[in-house]
């Protein structure tokens, strides 16, 4: 058995198409299931900022942990906040960041393909903030 104790693990500032804001993470285990790697994680937001659209070639799992966000498909935005469990379907473009006056935090739990991977970008990453 592993624990992993988020609080006295070091947040690490996130890039790439993905993230090119002031998001910040916290890795927490990832561990091999039958073909596929589980990655976990918990993700910090400054007011206002936000992933860029994406997408995973599996379901992702966010548990919000703190503050107030916006979660947002091609068609709707939802707002979010401490407690709620928000299941993302496969291949489902979407973006979740902070209220333009919150903080937003919220744990990711997201199914890994065979190449250790499970989302890509499909915006720019310039200018994106969650108004």
């Amino acid at each position: 058995m592993d624990v992993t104790r988020l609080d006295e693990t070091d947040a690490e500032r996130l890039t790439g198409p993905i993230f090119e804001t002031q998001v910040h993470r916290k890795a927490g285990p990832s561990e091999e299931f039958g073909d596929h790697g589980v990655s976990m994680s918990e993700i910090f937001f400054a007011p206002g900022e936000r992933t860029a659209m994406h997408e995973h070639t599996v379901r992702q799992i966010l548990y919000v942990t703190e503050g107030e966000g916006i979660l947002a498909s091609e068609d709707e935005k939802n707002p979010v906040s401490e407690g709620d469990i928000i299941s993302i379907p496969p291949d489902e473009p979407h973006w979740h960041g902070a209220k333009p006056n919150a903080t937003f935090a919220h744990l990711s739990f997201v199914i890994l393909d065979e190449n250790g991977e499970g989302s890509f970008a499909v915006e720019e990453p310039e200018g994106r903030r969650s108004e």
